[in-house]
């Protein structure tokens, strides 16, 4: 049965992720991800989270994919690449996708969140603005997380 559901998920993955059109790379290089450290930390602490607004800026519901990528074991974090790529024209492929996201999956994560708020002009993303409870507060997260990272660095001994 795992047979079928690893098939069933890697046929996914590739319906999705086959455009012939892609021809731009990566604003940001994978590794660059410590240039954004609250970026970087908000990936790292909670990736779902920031998944979540990856998701808002490629058409989808935040709970939806924050939710999936907790649950799915990292494959819909990898559709996700996909679907980034997909939208901005970016070239790449399925198992470059996988490979970074099970290998390098908060450098990947975090070149997502950063690739798709340059691209729609670091603004927020859509329906963002529409969203209520507990779980709205996108920037804000981040701003703690800014915060607890100065906080850090001011007691480290100069």
């Amino acid at each position: 049965s795992s047979r079928v559901l690893w098939t069933l998920a890697v046929t996914q993955l590739q319906k999705h992720n086959t455009i012939s059109t892609m021809t731009s790379d990566w604003k940001f290089p994978l590794f660059s991800c410590l240039q954004d450290i609250p970026a970087c930390a908000c990936v790292t602490c909670c990736g779902g989270w920031a998944l979540g607004e990856v998701g808002l800026h490629i058409g989808k519901p935040w709970l939806e994919t924050c939710c999936f990528n907790c649950l799915s074991c990292g494959w819909y974090a990898v559709k996700m690449r996909g679907d980034v790529r997909a939208k901005f024209g970016i070239q790449g492929e399925l198992p470059q996708d996988c490979g970074l996201m099970y290998c390098c999956g908060c450098c990947a994560g975090t070149q997502m969140l950063r690739e798709c708020r340059s691209r729609s002009g670091g603004a927020a993303p859509p329906k963002a603005q529409a969203m209520s409870g507990p779980l709205a507060p996108l920037q804000p997260l981040e701003d703690i997380a800014e915060d607890v990272i100065g906080k850090i660095y001011a007691k480290i001994p100069k």
